[in-house]
C-alpha cells in the first residue's frame, strides 16, 4: 500500500482531482503516476498500457 502523505504535491493534486471526479485511485494508478514523474515511463505508454487492459 502506498503511504499518499508521502507522495509530490503534483501527485497527491492529480490524485486528489481524479477521487472527485471519478472515484478511489487505485495502488496500481499512482504507482504509474510515480514512475511517470521519475521519467520511467511516458504518458504514451501509460495510455497503450490502459488500452491493453480494457479494449482487448
Amino acid at each position: 500500500m502506498i503511504d499518499r502523505t508521502k507522495l509530490s504535491p503534483i501527485i497527491r493534486e492529480a490524485v486528489a482531482v481524479t477521487e472527485a471526479e471519478c472515484g478511489r485511485v487505485s495502488d496500481e494508478q499512482i504507482e504509474l503516476l510515480i514512475r511517470k514523474e521519475r521519467g520511467e515511463i511516458t504518458t504514451k505508454d501509460i495510455i497503450q498500457d490502459l488500452k491493453k487492459k480494457y479494449m482487448e
